[in-house]
């Protein structure tokens, strides 16, 4: 139950229209674990660990040939056609690719180290950290990345050794995201005060991007996710999960300067037991749902509007334009064609 849901630099004004959500029965389709879609039309999505590529605005879902248990953490999407997906044994990663959507998939080299983390800006050309040493309950571990130019040939580029501009062993490294050939960040978990790391020589080196930290002595923050940044040109948003004192917070950064400077934007609370999903659709539109409850913003997260409130809790959302989204609903796989305000159910097809 939410208990307090925005804190004071939060302004939410309470939506008078009318929403909808569909119900569900023992009749509806299989529950959906993830989706990812890469337009209005085609994406990706898991059932039961198995990968399915998505068509025809979500109503089309063929099983692909990965051979696996699949979960989202495993997968990189690049576009419609191309995605990879990470696969650990006891000491080393695998990477396999496909450039058909699931029909084919090739393997590359093993490569040290395991809890990989993929980013790719082109069909050829990527990156993938591992880690070598597992984050301990004080969150440090030992890290390697390693640079591919074409699928075959991995460079390792950086490692956990101590030297200036290496990968630090504080901090467990969540997520890779680049938005160029040279620069990049990698969002971590961390204690005590929170930071995201950044490169802008292609993952050679990185320095620590310290946040602005809003929280007194008295808050209870203690542990910070920060979450990959969303990138629109220039501007982005950074979210960073955190506890404060007996709730969660939502802490919102943007930059305005291609991610050299972070500014405070904003803080949300909710309940530990809640669950939140956000997306956004360029640096001032986008929606955030904790649990039941959808919001919308226009202005980059300093104010949100409720805009949906049902019996069911929203598990995933994504827009893909202002009026465009999907979402697992109770793990449902929803639509929506007006922003948010009404959800119905899509008649998902399934070709095993």
């Amino acid at each position: 139950m939410i208990r307090s849901l925005f804190v004071i630099c939060i302004i939410v004004v309470v939506s008078g229209c009318s929403s909808h959500v569909d119900t569900v029965n023992d009749e509806q389709p299989s529950k959906v674990d993830y989706f990812i879609m890469s337009d209005e039309d085609v994406g990706w999505g898991i059932i039961g660990g198995d990968l399915y590529s998505v068509n025809s605005r979500g109503r089309q879902w063929n099983k692909t040939n990965f051979k696996g248990n699949m979960d989202e953490s495993m997968l990189f999407v690049l576009d419609n056609n191309t995605a990879y997906i990470s696969k650990s044994n006891i000491s080393s990663t695998t990477l396999l690719h496909t450039m058909d959507q699931g029909k084919t998939w090739r393997e590359s080299p093993a490569l040290e180290g395991i809890d990989s983390v993929i980013y790719f800006i082109s069909e050829t050309e990527g990156w993938v950290q591992t880690s070598v040493g597992a984050a301990s309950i004080s969150l440090f571990e030992s890290t390697m990345l390693y640079k591919t130019n074409d699928l075959i040939y991995w460079e390792l580029i950086n490692q956990t050794d101590g030297n200036e501009g290496s990968i630090p062993e504080e901090g467990q490294k969540l997520g890779l995201t680049l938005t160029d050939q040279k620069r990049g960040w990698l969002n971590v978990a961390v204690q005590g005060h929170p930071w995201i790391l950044l490169s802008t020589d292609g993952g050679t080196s990185w320095s620590k991007q310290l946040l602005p930290h809003q929280a007194d002595s008295s808050s209870g923050h203690q542990r910070y996710i920060v979450d990959k940044p969303i990138f629109f040109g220039n501007d982005a948003l950074l979210f960073v999960e955190s506890t404060c004192l007996d709730d969660s917070c939502l802490i919102i950064y943007s930059t305005e300067d291609y991610g050299d400077t972070w500014s405070y934007q904003s803080s949300m609370v909710y309940g530990d037991s809640d669950t939140v999903s956000y997306s956004f659709i360029d640096s001032k539109t986008g929606w955030i749902a904790i649990s039941n409850r959808l919001y919308q913003t226009h202005d980059g997260g300093q104010n949100w509007e409720r805009i949906t409130e049902g019996e069911q809790n929203f598990n995933l959302i994504q827009f893909t334009s202002e009026f465009d989204g999907w979402a697992l609903i109770d793990q449902y796989f929803m639509v929506t064609k007006d922003g948010g305000i009404t959800w119905s159910m899509v008649d998902v097809r399934i070709e095993e």
